[in-house]
This record gives structure tokens, C-alpha cells and sequence, in this order.
């Protein structure tokens, strides 16, 4: 199996089962990045699922779901934010 393959997985479980309360403590929001360089696949992107932490935001791209949870990851990409700005993390 391949590595991003897994991620995906793992993040959806995570976002199934609420781990340390990723649906429940968090938003999603509705909007679109408007950020130098990001991919089209982010720039079509409308639903993300903000998590916040005292030093970083993550926006993972989401998508409503009908089989076995209400959301899921909607790409192996996704938006960081840091001190040092914003990055693309990619599964891959």
C-alpha cells in the first residue's frame, strides 16, 4: 500500500471517529485561499475543516460523505499555517 493511500485513511478515521475531538472542538468553514503558488485542486476547494493549535492552523480540504461518516478528506493535500507562514502539506 502507498503512502498516501494510508494517510487518507488514517485522516478519515480520525474524522470518523472525532479522535481528540477533530469535528467537535473544530470548524468547518466555508471559503476559498486566495495564496500564491496553490494547486488547483485547493483553489476549487470550498469546504475545509480549520484546526487550530496555539501555534498553527490546518485547513484539510473536506467533502460531505453518505457511506460511514458525514465528512472525508477531499484531497492528499492540504493548507498550513505557521509563524513562517503558509506551506502545502502533501501526503504523498
Amino acid at each position: 500500500m502507498d503512502k498516501q493511500y494510508i494517510t487518507e485513511r488514517f485522516i478519515n478515521t480520525c474524522i470518523r471517529e472525532d479522535v481528540y475531538g477533530l469535528l467537535s472542538d473544530h470548524a468547518i468553514i466555508e471559503t476559498e485561499f486566495d495564496i500564491p503558488h496553490l494547486p488547483e485542486v485547493l483553489k476549487q476547494q470550498k469546504l475545509w475543516l480549520e484546526i487550530t493549535s496555539s501555534n498553527q492552523t490546518n485547513w484539510l480540504p473536506i467533502v460531505a460523505s453518505d457511506y460511514m461518516q458525514y465528512w472525508q478528506l477531499a484531497s492528499p493535500m492540504w493548507l498550513q499555517k505557521s509563524s513562517d507562514g503558509y506551506a502545502i502539506v502533501n501526503s504523498k
